[in-house]
This record gives C-alpha cells, sequence and structure tokens, in this order.
C-alpha cells in the first residue's frame, strides 16, 4: 500500500495542488491518481503550453512535465516554471533519457528540475520522489533531486560503461572527429 505524502503540512494555507504534464493520457491518469491518493489538488495537461496556462492559472507546488512532447517540450515548461512559479518542485520524466547525443534527463537537472523520473516508472518511486521534494533533511535542504539525480546518473553510468569498453582503440579519434565537426555548424 502506498504511504501517504502528507504534502499539507508542507503548504499549511492551503491543499497542495501538483500539475501534471504529459503527452500520454496513461501517464496522466496513473500519475494524477497516485498524486489525488497522496493529498494533491491535481491539474493535468496533454502539451507544454496548456501545461503553462495552467500553471498560470493554479500556481502549484508539485509539477511532473513529461521532456518530449508536442509543440513546447519539457525543457520548455522546466525553463518558464522556474520564471514564473520558483517556489514549486518540478519532476521531469522521459521514456526517452537519450537520444542521439542529448541526455534529455541531464538537460532537465541542469535547467533546474528538482527530480528526475524514467519512464516507464515505478509507483513506488514516483511517490518517493514526490515525498523527498517535500521533506527537509536534518541540515534544513531537500534532498529529493539529488538522490534521483544520482540513481538515474548511476543507472546510466552503468549501461553507458560496457559500451565504452567496446568501442575499440579508434574510438577517441572518432568522438574528436565528431565534436569538431558538430562544433563547426557541419
Amino acid at each position: 500500500m502506498l504511504s501517504k505524502m502528507s504534502p499539507a503540512t508542507r503548504v499549511p494555507d492551503r491543499q497542495p495542488v501538483a500539475l501534471v504534464i504529459d503527452d500520454e493520457p496513461s501517464a496522466r491518469f496513473t500519475l494524477s491518481q497516485l498524486l489525488q491518493d497522496a493529498g494533491y489538488i491535481v491539474r493535468t495537461a496533454s502539451d507544454g503550453l496548456s501545461g503553462l496556462r495552467v500553471l498560470r492559472e493554479c500556481a502549484p507546488d508539485l509539477v511532473l512535465t513529461d521532456m518530449l512532447m508536442p509543440g513546447l517540450n519539457g525543457a520548455g515548461v522546466i525553463i518558464s516554471a522556474k520564471r514564473e512559479r520558483p517556489q514549486a518542485r518540478i519532476v521531469a520524466m522521459s521514456g526517452y533519457s537519450q537520444i542521439g547525443h542529448l541526455d534529455f534527463l541531464s538537460i532537465a537537472h541542469g535547467l533546474g528540475a528538482s527530480a528526475i523520473l524514467n519512464k516507464p516508472f515505478d509507483v513506488e518511486e514516483v511517490v518517493s520522489v514526490c515525498q523527498a521534494l517535500f521533506t527537509p533533511s536534518a541540515d534544513g535542504d531537500y534532498p529529493g533531486a539529488a538522490t534521483s539525480f544520482d540513481r538515474y546518473a548511476a543507472k546510466l553510468a552503468t549501461e553507458t560503461a560496457p559500451r565504452l569498453e567496446n568501442l575499440g582503440p579508434n574510438a577517441d579519434a572518432l568522438m574528436r572527429s565528431q565534436s569538431s565537426c558538430s562544433h563547426q555548424g557541419h
């Protein structure tokens, strides 16, 4: 059974609000149910632009956004949400953590996401990450972001290490040539 997050203790003036922005209806539904069970009022949006409109209307405490969506993507949502609602905790999600050289969840972390989740997500992990974002440590910091990003970085390193070992002796020259081409705009 899922434990209650009791986020209401973190937002004393009102019941806490969560905004779920995802173009996948099943992800929106699942996350909405999880967060409602945890005590949040939940609003949803199916794309980034709609999500920003809802963000302006409901002033959420927690924003969960997919990274790859039509129109305004998750990176745009994070940038705008950080500017318009800096106190909100933001959780970035993606089922495609990396395409080519773009690592979407690392980008999200760099843009200021409080935490990251891989899709398909584990129900317990969603609850745990969201709870950590509103649970201060002994020093008053909120360690949720470090915890979820550290798990992601460790998983990425574990998956990447064997591929790096198999690249062979010419890998460094190949990567340098690709890097210099991309810097020259080719």
